[in-house]
């Protein structure tokens, strides 16, 4: 979430509040699918075991769908609205400064060199393609 915000943003304010949006959707789309998938394995679980196994899900998933469906039925204040995303923006900017500082490159290196190679050429054939597509058109 923290990438897409940061990219976004980068570059404007509409283009990250619209980054956003689709990030929302997709992660708001998880929550469906965790549950059908948790259903699911349970069930298989349950049927090779003989045993009922209860349905679970995580906490923050249950506090996500809660909030989903309050909103849904309840508006919000623009006031608070407003608090609370200038609250979600320092969260936000927090996230991504622990995910830089979390980085260690020596630790990296050493666990992934092929794997850092790989993206490395990856990533030179995607800046080629792109200059190519931008020189051609």
């Amino acid at each position: 979430m923290a990438n897409v915000a940061g990219a976004g943003y980068g570059l404007n304010e509409n283009i990250g509040d619209a980054a956003l949006l689709v990030k929302m959707a997709r992660v708001a789309l998880l929550s469906p699918a965790v549950i059908l998938f948790s259903f699911l394995v349970n069930k298989n679980e349950s049927q090779a075991n003989g045993e009922k196994i209860p349905f679970s899900l995580p906490y923050y998933l249950w506090i996500f769908i809660g909030i989903t469906i309050v909103t849904s039925f309840i508006e919000i204040p623009k006031e608070i609205l407003a608090y609370t995303k200038s609250i979600g923006n320092i969260l936000l900017t927090f996230s991504m400064a622990a995910i830089g500082l979390k980085v260690s490159f020596k630790n990296l290196w050493i666990s992934g060199r092929m794997a850092m190679g790989i993206g490395l050429i990856i990533f030179i054939i995607q800046i080629a393609l792109s200059l190519l597509v931008v020189a051609i058109f």
